[in-house]
């Protein structure tokens, strides 16, 4: 077998362990150690937001090692194959291709079962199954060896958000903590800008539901602030272009927690052109006519008009939090257009949502415990 191909090329300096994959792949005599590296360095690039050699790399593996994959590449390639995915097209896309590889690592007890079990968490806490999530967090620890650190320090990420949607902020940053010292120990740049990105997003998840029923102290503004401006900064610096449209949403929704509407409709905007998923999108343009309330008062009836034909009800699967929120400003939008029925409405079923995802928060904080 040949040992040609090289994990990938990438157009900005690489990372530490993208330099280690690379060395691995040139000089192991292996060819299942030589499968994994490249696998793993194309995912990693893609995960980087430069997935554009990531498809030559993996074809290079599947057509190397040839027909009848033995099961431990196999399942390093469909993994890696499922993140690109990911990383392109969003989970919906991904999710086939990891599951398929993690029952083929837990079928055949491979050493990729953590590493894919850490993804298929992170994919169903995107998601919401948090049943799932946690099934797939316990096999993490019960799969990874003592220096399975990228496993390891996915399955950190994922905790660390859980913790920090419930609020245990402590919790949260300890786990975070934990995910960026494994990180650093392999120099894993794609998870630690995860680590920035989940701050910020869940900062900002926490303060918004604050702001729709009450107010934002001004030192958690600048807290939130400096997490956001922490994320696009390191994206910028490491040539990360995946989370785009997430940063612009993210800079949104600080312009608007800050009363800088203006700010925040020219970021709504940019985002909303992007892809963001179904249900970012809904709260991005419920925002967005908010904004626009605020600048053009003469115009709010028609603004009105316009959301509340768009969105006469919310899907089912919105989370409580964001259901909450964007149910809220929905009901403030009410109020401005002078619309009473449909604005006490909109304040019952925000109502609602709020104690709903009180009960969620509480319901989940003692699963995650267990995970010390």
């Amino acid at each position: 077998m040949s040992h040609d191909a090289a994990p990938v090329h990438p157009a900005t300096p690489p990372s530490r362990l993208l330099r280690h994959l690379a060395q691995e792949a040139a000089t192991t005599q292996d060819p299942r150690a030589w499968a994994r590296a490249v696998c793993l360095a194309a995912a990693h690039q893609a995960c980087r937001g430069q997935p554009a050699d990531a498809p030559v790399s993996l074809e290079q593996v599947r057509t190397a090692c040839g027909p009848g994959l033995h099961p431990e590449v196999a399942c390093w390639l469909i993994l890696s194959e499922g993140i690109l995915q990911w990383c392109l097209s969003g989970a919906h896309r991904g999710y086939a291709r990891m599951r398929g590889a993690h029952a083929l690592a837990m079928a055949v007890g491979a050493d990729a079962a953590a590493c894919c079990a850490a993804w298929m968490a992170l994919l169903e806490f995107e998601a919401g199954q948090y049943d799932r999530m946690i099934e797939h967090l316990t096999e993490v620890f019960e799969h990874a060896r003592a220096g399975d650190h990228l496993a390891r320090a996915k399955a950190a990420l994922v905790i660390a958000c859980c913790h920090h949607l419930v609020r245990n902020d402590r919790d949260a940053r300890q786990w975070y903590q934990r995910c960026r010292q494994l990180c650093a120990t392999v120099g894993d740049e794609a998870t630690t800008g995860a680590v920035f990105h989940s701050m910020a997003r869940g900062h900002l998840a926490q303060l918004r539901l604050q702001d729709a029923f009450g107010r934002v102290e001004a030192r958690e503004l600048d807290q939130v602030r400096q997490e956001v401006s922490n994320t696009v900064t390191f994206d910028l610096m490491t040539g990360n272009n995946i989370r785009q449209s997430w940063n612009e949403l993210l800079q949104a929704r600080l312009a608007l927690l800050a009363g800088e509407p203006a700010q925040a409709r020219d970021h709504y905007r940019k985002a909303l052109t992007s892809d963001l998923s179904a249900p970012c999108a809904i709260g991005a343009a419920v925002e967005l006519a908010w904004c626009e309330a605020r600048l053009a008062p003469d115009q709010v009836h028609a603004i009105w008009d316009d959301i509340r034909i768009r969105y006469p009800s919310f899907p089912e699967k919105l989370a409580t939090d964001e259901r909450a929120c964007v149910e809220m400003r929905m009901a403030a939008l009410a109020e401005l257009a002078d619309a009473k029925e449909e604005h006490a409405n909109h304040l019952s079923r925000a109502q609602a949502a709020q104690a709903a995802h009180a009960r969620f928060c509480e319901e989940l904080r003692p699963r995650i415990a267990v995970f010390g």
